[in-house]
């Protein structure tokens, strides 16, 4: 291929190439680059977040490049990329590596093992002076690193933003919520090593705003304009799950959510299990609140979640609550409905 061909390919979906021209005359070089990618082990799954960027490395190695996969054993101690305004628990560098653990296995969903070589940053940063760390920042400069949207809005804000922090560079993708960077600690992500399932089901509650952003970045293109927004996110979901799953398993878990959703047919679909505490009699607001937490991972607050109620979309065995501070009290087997795509059936209580 030649290098403007290459370089138009890598340039999709990339919101910057820093700086452009230095890499087409490297792609011009005609021999095989040494493309790396960082990734901080903060927790054990790699999310649809990380995708994005490991996709693009894969881009560099189906074009003949070697993929450096550097795990953050370092970098993941002290550094806070998640585009929180609260800076995150340092963690040891036994836990970093403990997370590390399944990254390759992981990754390799994405990348091709044979063209990509891992390795930790902490083998050379701890070798480091601080006049090496000097010269490295003089390659970049502080418009670049404050040029974050998160940034300009803690300034704005008057959030604090740590001087280690501008480090970290990269804008990657909105998070189930539609607002924050995609995390786990924010309880947002979709991880690729999460059941179809669980997969399917997070990629439908997203809105249709969003699904838009997560064709283009995740899928490379853009949904069909004569497609029912239902029917898209369907699709999105879908593919997702094929790919890190498989044709079958996306398949069984689209019928499925028909059966659950569409049909209305909960009894005898396999449900999320709630197991609620042995108080009970609380105000159904808080019930809802406390399953979307626990069992699906989205933090909604108790005005999001009157306001579902007030609609009509919670009920329990099929009897609509519309009432936030009614008093619920749930037994085994019942059916709980949270919305359009979200239901659990209740457990013994834990």
């Amino acid at each position: 291929m030649q290098p403007d061909e290459a370089l138009a390919l890598l340039k999709q979906g990339s919101a910057q190439i820093i700086n452009e021209s230095e890499l087409r005359e490297k792609l011009a070089l005609d021999r095989p680059l040494r493309v790396k990618l960082g990734v901080d082990p903060t927790t054990s799954d790699i999310h649809l977040g990380h995708t994005i960027v490991l996709r693009k490395l894969r881009q560099f190695q189906e074009l003949g490049h070697q993929a450096i996969l550097i795990i953050g054993d370092f970098t993941g101690m002290i550094g806070d990329p998640s585009g929180r305004s609260v800076t995150r628990p340092h963690l040891t560098h036994k836990k970093l590596l403990a997370n590390a653990a399944t990254y390759r296995e992981q990754a390799f969903k994405i990348l091709d093992p044979a063209r990509t070589e891992t390795m930790c940053n902490g083998d050379w940063f701890r070798a480091m002076s601080f006049e090496d760390v000097i010269r490295l920042n003089s390659r970049v400069t502080l418009q670049q690193m404050l040029q974050r949207e998160d940034f300009k809005a803690r300034i704005e804000q008057q959030q604090p933003i740590r001087a280690h922090e501008v480090q970290y560079l990269l804008p990657i993708l909105e998070g189930l919520d539609g607002s924050k960077k995609m995390s786990k600690s924010l309880g947002n992500y979709a991880a690729i090593n999460e059941s179809p399932s669980e997969m399917f089901g997070k990629l439908m509650s997203i809105s249709d705003k969003l699904m838009a952003r997560y064709y283009q970045l995740l899928l490379r293109r853009a949904a069909r304009r004569d497609m029912h927004p239902l029917e898209a996110k369907k699709q999105l979901a879908f593919e997702i799950v094929q790919t890190y799953h498989s044709a079958d398993a996306a398949k069984r878990t689209l019928d499925e959510w028909n059966t659950r959703f569409g049909k209305r047919d909960l009894k005898n679909t396999d449900l999320p299990t709630f197991s609620p505490g042995e108080q009970q009699d609380f105000a159904a607001v808080t019930v809802v609140s406390d399953v979307y937490r626990k069992v699906f991972q989205l933090e909604k607050s108790h005005s999001e979640v009157s306001r579902l109620i007030k609609q009509g979309s919670v009920e329990i065995d099929g009897i609509k609550i519309r009432d936030p501070k009614a008093k619920v009290a749930l037994h085994p087997s019942q059916i709980l409905r949270l919305d359009r795509k979200r239901a659990v059936r209740i457990g013994w209580p834990g």
